[in-house]
């Protein structure tokens, strides 16, 4: 199935991203873990990954710069393949994501700072939340010349792999007056990637026991392995791809009645 039949995106409302700079390590996860955070319709797509993803966007249409960090779940939709963002955090006080409110209400997320760091021979990021450090990533890299023997370049077609064409996000708004509450999967394309640079190697987590972030207690087995590229993205306008409100008046699940209150699915978390 195209995405085109899934996702009629509009050009409208679609802006091009210079220089998007992501580090992203990729781990394997406990599959009742994955389960339990993926949203009705989306399933695993059965490879048991998830990906601590962090990003450093400049300067998008003007509005300023800014970072996050995401829990990125490889999962399908009506049998293509997307990714499913569990937990982001942003600085909240960034006007670049209070001044759109479509944008905003598709991309749910928590406040955390997010810092990336570069020397001769690492890339690291780490989380803060509430002024403590949650995550913290490291991989070794070629990036300025200095190579060691566990990283090296990656084809950018590699590195293109680790983006699905579509991010989905589940966008939940409580009832106000006379306003219903909202419970729905928001798609955002993400078309025309260009690679620039690529590099992949051995990488390091280390994650605290900060309360207010979720994100670091997922359940994680080993990492796999880290990449570090840079990439022009055009990100299209969001579209509803499922609307919980509407297929909840059909005898579904019980998870489909729950979200159709504004409920989250529980993300499992160990000690």
């Amino acid at each position: 199935m195209s995405l085109a039949s899934l996702l009629p995106f509009a050009p409208r409302g679609a802006h091009r991203v210079v220089d998007r700079e992501y580090l992203i390590v990729v781990c394997e996860s406990d599959a009742s873990a994955i389960r339990a955070v993926l949203p009705h319709p989306l399933v695993a797509d059965g490879s048991n990954s998830v990906q601590l993803r962090f990003i450093a966007t400049r300067d998008p249409a003007g509005a300023g710069s800014y970072m996050e960090t995401s829990l990125i779940i490889p999962a399908v939709f009506d049998g293509v393949a997307v990714d499913f963002t569990a937990q982001r955090y942003a600085d909240e006080d960034l006007a670049v994501l209070a001044g759109s409110v479509e944008r905003t209400r598709a991309w749910p997320r928590q406040p955390g700072r997010t810092r990336m760091l570069f020397t001769r021979e690492t890339a690291s990021a780490v989380l803060e939340v509430a002024g403590r450090a949650a995550v913290l990533a490291e991989m070794g890299h070629g990036k300025h010349g200095a190579m060691n023997g566990a990283t090296g370049a990656c084809s950018p077609r590699l590195a293109r792999r680790l983006l699905a064409d579509t991010h989905v996000n589940l966008k939940r708004e409580p009832a106000t007056g006379e306003q219903a509450a909202v419970a729905q999967l928001i798609g955002v394309g993400v078309q025309q990637v260009r690679v620039k640079s690529a590099w992949s190697g051995t990488a390091r987590l280390h994650r605290s026991g900060a309360e207010l972030a979720p994100i670091a207690h997922f359940p994680l087995k080993r990492v796999i392995g880290g990449f570090n590229f840079v990439a022009d993205v055009t990100l299209a306008r969001a579209e509803v791809l499922f609307d919980y409100r509407h297929e909840a008046r059909r005898p579904v699940s019980s998870v489909l009645a729950q979200l159709a209150r504004g409920l989250a699915p529980r993300v499992q978390e160990v000690a």
